[in-house]
């Protein structure tokens, strides 16, 4: 597995457009929850990966595919998404228009969370 940390939020490498929402400030005060947006274009797909922690998901627009180990379905706006800590996941956008969620995990900030990709 490759390892990547969230500290180079240029993500372009692994299929999509991820950026961290710092509404409050995140390096700066602790506040339980760091939420992002993810964004693919019609075609990509965020490669195969896991985390320590668990992770959300809620599909603002777009068409797509969500893959949480062994299970797949389909998923589209006003969708949310729960990923179990450890489990291996992936998306993909199969519509017409961008797929954009609004992810989010139970830490202080995003640098603590480590991805493990797979080969």
């Amino acid at each position: 597995m490759r390892e990547a940390r969230t500290d180079d939020y240029n993500w372009k490498g692994i299929g999509c457009s991820v950026s961290v929402v710092d509404t409050l400030g995140y390096s700066r005060i602790d506040t339980g929850l760091v939420t992002g947006i993810a964004q693919l274009a019609p075609g990509e797909h965020f490669l195969p990966h896991c985390h320590e922690f668990e992770e959300t998901y809620y599909v603002v627009s777009g068409r797509g595919k969500v893959d949480i180990n062994d299970q797949s379905a389909p998923i589209g706006p006003g969708c949310a998404i729960h990923i179990p800590s450890g489990a291996t996941h992936a998306l993909r956008c199969t519509g017409p228009e961008p797929l954009c969620l609004v992810f989010s995990f139970p830490r202080d900030r995003f640098d603590e969370i480590t991805y493990h990709f797979a080969e």
